[in-house]
């Protein structure tokens, strides 16, 4: 079971029940000593009743309208203080963690910043390579084709050459046939 004052566990602890309604509470919450709550234990005569149960049940069979409102306000007075204090309990780690969540927030949209501004400077410079490639790939071209062009004139003239080679080779030989022909005649 569980303390009706601070809501924690009453296992291995110090505790006592009304004697009305059943509430367990701790020793410590209800201002009793160990020695006091041993008492109402082994008294059977004697009772012990928990604030509420004692401003609910007067000593006398009647309650009046003042008596009436004395309890109202004492109830309530109680039960503000025990949901303050329980709403406290609870709101406190919730406000951590937003606190928490707030900073992550933060970190996390100057990082999207960080990397929004370098995408941008990234994509400028992709551009830029872009047409440095475009602009250096059209002149590779106009330098092949050049290159073509004078590999082919270089041909041609070497076919020229060759020719020339040829025909001269070819009359030296022929004179060289006339020569040995003329000899043995």
């Amino acid at each position: 079971m569980s303390c009706v004052k601070c809501h924690k566990t009453t296992r291995n602890s110090v505790s006592i029940s009304c004697s009305l309604c059943n509430a367990e509470f701790h020793s410590t919450c209800v201002n009793l000593k160990a020695e006091e709550v041993n008492f109402f234990r082994e008294s059977s005569e004697t009772k012990w009743k928990c604030e509420v149960c004692t401003v609910a049940t007067p000593t006398s069979d009647c309650l009046s309208p003042s008596d009436l409102q004395r309890i109202a306000a004492t109830v309530k007075d109680l039960l503000t203080t025990e949901i303050a204090k329980l709403i406290q309990t609870e709101l406190a780690p919730i406000r951590n963690e937003l606190s928490e969540l707030k900073v992550s927030v933060n970190f996390l949209s100057n990082e999207f910043d960080t990397f929004k501004k370098d995408l941008t400077s990234h994509k400028s410079e992709i551009e830029t390579l872009k047409r440095e490639i475009a602009e250096g790939i059209g002149q590779r071209q106009k330098g092949w084709k050049n290159w073509e062009t004078g590999k082919n004139g270089e041909k041609d003239n070497e076919k020229e050459e060759r020719k020339e080679i040829d025909e001269e080779g070819r009359n030296v030989r022929i004179g060289w046939r006339r020569r040995v022909k003329g000899r043995s005649v």
